[in-house]
């Protein structure tokens, strides 16, 4: 399996929660989003994340936490401004796109991963939530497939679905086309246009356990899921705990040194702490798990 994670925006809607953190990196419970989606996926999936805005806070988190994954990092330079946008950012990607994948936006959190199950052919993943035209590109369904897909509107359509911005593209060449031809920044969505206005069929799966880490209220009520877990989220820092091992992140590489001096100082009285090259991340080896 395949899985395309865009995660070079700077997350605009978000506010003061990226002021410090890519959007891939706010804290959900006790992970960041960019965990929560790639547990959701096989062990054996190969990801390509495109990193822009704070990339290197990706790439050092995902290569310390899950060093059995296979990742390919595609750095975008252009993430902000003229010339940038989801289109652009594809074709960056588009050299390692060489089979069937599945696209998964980096703010769209499923709790749920029934979505991967039998994907053989074009599909998009749609929510049950009501529909909001206005925030969200939508979708309808006629006779068990997708006939239409809206761009978000400035009023309100019935008898819509919402896109979640994730989906499995079945022919890539013609994904690959359809992003060289696309003079609007529709991304992914200039794929399915065009299999639309080809006359080709496009599945569709609903889930109901979908939430837009994008929107600051829905961010809030995905944490109302995790209320057991004790952490409150700091602007500039997070504290992630993953299988038997708590991964400290700062965004101010001062803090790090100060604590990994700290700690050498304190040997055999604090936990051992190992610090990256790029001094992002902390990792303090526990004797019990969480």
């Amino acid at each position: 399996m395949n899985v395309l994670i865009p995660c070079a925006g700077i997350g605009s809607r978000l506010g003061h929660f990226t002021k410090n953190f890519n959007k891939a990196m706010i804290q959900v419970g006790s992970k960041p989003v960019i965990s929560h989606i790639i547990e959701n996926y096989p062990i054996t999936t190969k990801f390509i994340i495109a990193l822009g805005y704070k990339g290197s806070h990706i790439k050092e988190f995902l290569s310390l936490a899950y060093p059995k994954r296979k990742f390919k990092f595609v750095f975008v330079s252009n993430f902000d401004g003229p010339g940038s946008g989801l289109t652009h950012t594809l074709r960056k990607c588009s050299k390692f796109i060489n089979g069937s994948f599945i696209f998964h936006a980096n703010d769209s959190l499923i709790l749920k991963n029934n979505y991967i199950k039998n994907l053989k052919k074009d599909t998009i993943i749609l929510s049950n939530k009501s529909s909001d035209s206005i925030r969200y590109r939508t979708a309808s369904i006629k006779k068990k497939f997708i006939s239409k897909l809206f761009d978000k509107k400035n009023f309100q359509i019935k008898n819509v679905y919402n896109y979640i911005g994730v989906s499995f593209i079945k022919d890539h060449k013609y994904f690959l086309k359809s992003i060289n031809n696309d003079n609007h920044n529709l991304g992914e969505v200039s794929y399915f246009l065009n299999l639309i206005s080809n006359k080709k069929k496009i599945n569709f799966k609903i889930t109901n356990s979908w939430f837009d880490i994008g929107d600051t209220n829905d961010y809030r009520r995905v944490n109302n899921q995790y209320m057991g877990i004790n952490i409150l989220p700091k602007n500039d820092q997070g504290i992630f705990f993953l299988q038997n091992k708590v991964y400290k992140f700062f965004t101010n590489p001062k803090i790090i040194q100060k604590r990994y001096n700290r700690s050498i100082d304190l040997k055999n009285i604090v936990p051992k702490i190992f610090k990256k090259k790029n001094i992002f991340i902390l990792i303090i080896l526990l004797k019990e798990r969480f």
